[in-house]
C-alpha cells in the first residue's frame, strides 16, 4: 500500500487519511495549516498570508520562523507524503482532485450535471456519489476563521446545485413521485431558487398531482415577490404547460431511461486480437465469463475493451461497477445467542452481507434507488429481470465470495444480464467461461528488424505509451535492443510497461534498461496520479496480492518459490520449501491456491510445472532478503540439485551397464 497517497477530507470534520484507513494525527494549528492550503486549490499560499490565517493581528516575534517549524512538524506528520512543497514565496500543497473530497465532488458535480440531459442514468449515478462525499458542513472545524467562510459558502452552494442536478435526472428515469417529498423540504430551505420550486412543479404533474403543481407555482411567485422578483419565462411557461396539459411534459419514453453506458477510454487500447475474439465467442456461448490474471497484465482493459465491442448486442447497453475501492462489510457483534464455534449460521450471515455490499454498488452505478422493502441484492435482482444489458464487474477478487453469491443470483433472475468479471481468482459459480489473461507478446530474443517487431503487442504497447510521453518517440534500428530487452525484462506486463516509459521523461531507453537490471521492482516506482493506490508502483500490485492470500503459510511458501530461476516441480518445492511453517502436508493445497491467486503460473497437464513471473519473483527475492532468510533458502536449492543430479546421473550409469 502506498503511504504517500494521503486523502484529506474538509466536507466535514477535518481529517487526513492514509490508503490502509489509518488517520494522520495533527494538532490543532498545523490542521488549520494544512486547511488553508487546501482551500488555496494547489496554488501558492504566500508566508504573509498564511501567518495572518493562523494568528490573525497578533502574530508571533519571528512568525516566518516559527511557521516554518510548523511547516516542517506538518510534513513530519504526513510522511513519507511529500505534498507540501516550499516555493519562492510561500508554501503550496500538491494534491490531486481525487485526493480532497471537495475537488473530487466538484469534478463529479461537473460530469455529473453535464450528463443530466444526454444520459440521465448516468447523471443520477455520478450525482449521487459526488453528494455521498459530504459528511456535514464543509470546514466546519474552522467556520469562525476568514479563509473558511467563503469557501464553506461556496461549496454550500455546489452542494444545492448538485442535489438539484441529481433530482432532476431522477425525475427523467421516471422517479418524479420518488423525490416529491424531498423537494418540499428543499423549496422551504431555500425558497428563492427558482429551478427547485420547478422541478417540485414537473415531479407533482407527473405524480398526478396537477392541482398540487399549480399551487406550487404560486407558492413560488410568493416567495420571489417577498425579495421584489419577479418569475422567470421558464416558470411561467412551465406553469402554463401544467394548465394546459402540454404533452411535452410526459416521462421520456423506457428505452431512454435504460440505456447504460461505458466510461470513455482515455488512451487507445492495442493489441489483444486473440483475446478480444475469445470473449466475444464465450458470452455467445455463456452469460458469464471471468478473466483472470495477475495484477496488472491488463484485465480491466481488456473488459472494457470487450465491452464496447459487444453492448450494440444488448438493448439496454453496457455498464461498469468498480469494486477495487469497495471494502467488506464488518460483521456485527456477535450476540448472546449466537454460536461461537464459527458456524454456518455466522458464515451465511457475513456472505450475504457481502453480497449486499456487492449489491449495492450495482444499484449505484446503474442509479437503482434503495428501497425499504427486501435486501438490496433482492432490489437488484428485481430491477434487472426484464433488463438485456452487459455488466462489467471490476476487481473482485477480495470481494469474491459474495460477488460469486451477487451474481448466481442475478444470472438466474435476469436471463437478458451477460456478465464479464475480471479478478485475481475465478467466481466459481457453474456456466462460468474462465479466459487466463497472459502477458503481452513479446519478440523472441533472436535478432529482428523493427517491422517484424512492431507485429508483437508489448513492443507496440511501448511504443504507444511512450509517445504519451514523448510525442515524437519512435523505435527506431538503434533503440530496438534496449527496448525488447525492457519488454523481456518486464516479461509483456502492462503495467510495468506503462510504469517504465513514464521513466523516458528524463532517461533514454538505454539508461532505462540499465536501470531495470540493476535496481528491478525500485526502478518502477511511480505511477499517474490517478491510478488506483495498489497500481501506483509494482511493489504495490505485488503487495496487494500477497495481502490477499488467506494465510502467512501462503505467503511464506510464495516468497520462498522465488528461489527458482525459471521452471520447477513439486518435488522440488517440497524438499526446499517445506519446514515447521510450511507444512509438507499441505504444500500440495497451497500451491493450488498460488495458481488459483494467478501468482504462480502452471504449466502442463501430467508433468506439471511451476514458475512465477520475473517481477513477483523480484518482490520475493528482496522480502527474502529483508528477512535474512535468502541465504539459507539458496544453499538448501543448491545442495538439493547436486543431489538431484548425482542420482540422475547414478541411474543413467545403472541404465547403460
Amino acid at each position: 500500500m502506498d503511504e504517500r497517497n494521503l486523502s484529506y477530507r474538509i466536507l466535514g470534520p477535518f481529517s487526513v487519511l492514509r490508503s490502509s484507513g489509518e488517520e494522520v494525527r495533527l494538532p490543532p494549528m498545523q490542521q488549520m495549516l494544512l486547511a488553508r492550503l487546501i482551500v488555496a486549490d494547489n496554488n501558492v499560499v504566500s508566508t504573509d498570508a498564511l501567518i495572518d490565517s493562523l494568528w490573525g493581528s497578533q502574530p508571533p516575534s519571528g512568525g516566518k520562523r516559527t511557521l516554518a517549524y510548523h511547516v516542517s512538524k506538518l510534513r513530519e506528520a504526513l510522511h513519507p507524503d511529500e505534498s507540501v512543497v516550499t516555493e519562492s514565496s510561500g508554501y503550496r500543497l500538491e494534491v490531486t482532485e481525487e485526493q480532497v473530497d471537495a475537488r473530487w465532488f466538484e469534478a463529479l458535480a461537473r460530469e455529473g450535471g453535464l450528463s443530466v440531459d444526454s444520459n440521465p442514468i448516468v447523471a443520477a449515478r455520478v450525482l449521487r456519489k459526488a453528494l455521498a462525499l459530504w459528511h456535514g458542513e464543509a470546514l466546519i472545524d474552522f467556520a469562525y476563521e476568514d479563509f473558511a467562510r467563503l469557501e464553506s459558502e461556496r461549496l454550500a452552494t455546489l452542494r444545492v446545485d448538485a442535489v438539484e442536478h441529481r433530482i432532476s435526472a431522477d425525475i427523467e428515469v421516471g422517479e418524479h413521485s420518488a423525490v416529491v417529498s424531498e423537494l418540499q423540504g428543499l423549496v422551504h430551505d431555500h425558497p428563492y431558487r427558482e429551478g427547485l420550486w420547478k422541478l417540485l412543479m414537473l415531479s407533482l404533474y407527473r405524480s398526478d398531482r396537477q392541482a398540487e403543481a399549480l399551487r406550487a407555482a404560486r407558492d413560488a411567485r410568493d416567495a420571489l415577490a417577498e425579495i421584489g422578483v419577479e418569475p422567470s419565462v421558464g416558470l411561467v411557461e412551465l406553469e402554463e404547460q401544467i394548465l394546459q396539459q402540454d404533452p411535452k411534459l410526459d416521462p421520456a419514453p423506457a428505452s431512454r431511461q435504460t440505456k447504460y453506458v461505458l466510461p470513455a477510454d482515455r488512451s487507445a487500447f492495442v493489441g489483444r486480437a486473440t483475446e478480444l475474439a475469445t470473449i466475444d465467442r464465450f458470452i455467445g456461448s455463456s452469460r458469464l465469463v471471468t478473466l483472470t490474471g495477475m495484477g496488472g497484465i491488463g484485465k480491466t482493459r481488456l473488459a472494457l475493451a470487450a465491452a464496447r465491442g459487444l453492448r450494440s448486442r444488448f438493448d439496454n447497453g453496457a455498464a461498469l461497477v468498480a469494486l477495487e475501492d469497495v471494502t467488506s462489510p464488518v460483521s456485527r457483534t456477535q450476540s448472546a445467542n449466537q454460536p461461537m464455534d464459527g458456524s454456518a449460521t455466522d458464515d451465511e450471515a457475513e456472505l450475504l452481507r457481502v453480497a449486499d455490499t456487492v449489491a449495492s454498488e450495482i444499484g449505484l452505478a446503474l442509479g437503482i434507488k434503495e428501497k425499504r422493502r427486501g435486501s438490496r441484492l433482492e432490489q437488484i435482482c428485481e430491477s434487472l429481470k426484464s433488463n438485456e444489458m452487459l455488466l462489467l464487474l471490476d476487481n473482485c477478487e477480495h470481494l469474491i465470495d459474495g460477488v460469486a453469491l451477487a451474481v448466481s443470483k442475478i444470472l438466474d433472475a435476469a436471463p437478458g444480464v451477460s456478465i464479464i468479471a475480471t479478478s485475481r481468482k475465478h467466481l466459481d459459480v457453474s456456466s462460468e467461461q474462465l479466459l487466463e489473461v497472459a502477458p503481452l507478446a513479446t519478440p523472441p530474443e533472436a535478432s529482428i528488424e523493427v517491422d517484424v517487431a512492431r507485429e508483437y503487442d508489448a513492443l507496440r504497447f511501448f511504443e504507444s505509451r511512450a509517445r504519451m510521453v514523448s510525442p515524437d518517440f519512435t523505435v527506431t534500428r538503434g533503440s530496438l535492443g534496449p527496448v525488447l530487452e525492457i519488454c523481456r525484462t518486464l516479461e509483456g506486463l502492462p503495467l510495468a510497461i506503462e510504469l517504465t516509459v513514464k521513466l523516458l521523461k528524463a532517461r533514454s531507453v538505454e539508461q532505462i534498461r540499465d536501470e531495470l537490471n540493476q535496481h528491478g521492482l525500485a526502478a518502477l516506482e511511480r505511477g499517474s496520479r490517478d491510478f488506483p493506490s495498489r497500481h501506483q508502483t509494482m511493489g504495490a500490485v505485488i503487495g496487494w496480492s500477497y495481502g490477499m492470500l488467506a494465510t502467512d503459510q501462503q505467503r511464506a511458501l510464495l516468497e520462498r518459490l522465488s528461489i527458482f530461476r525459471g521452471s520447477f516441480d513439486y518435488r522440488a518445492v517440497l524438499s526446499i520449501c517445506a519446514d515447521d511453517v510450511v507444512s509438507s502436508r499441505e504444500v500440495l493445497d497451497m500451491m493450488a491456491d498460488l495458481v488459483e491467486a494467478s501468482l504462480v503460473i502452471s504449466q502442463g497437464t501430467e508433468a506439471v510445472r511451476y514458475r512465477l513471473h520475473g517481477l513477483i519473483r523480484q518482490f520475493g527475492l528482496d522480502s527474502l532478503e529483508q528477512k535474512g532468510q535468502l541465504a539459507q533458502l539458496h544453499e538448501k536449492h543448491a545442495v538439493y540439485f547436486v543431489d538431484r543430479a548425482e542420482q540422475e546421473q547414478q541411474m543413467q550409469s545403472y541404465v547403460f551397464r
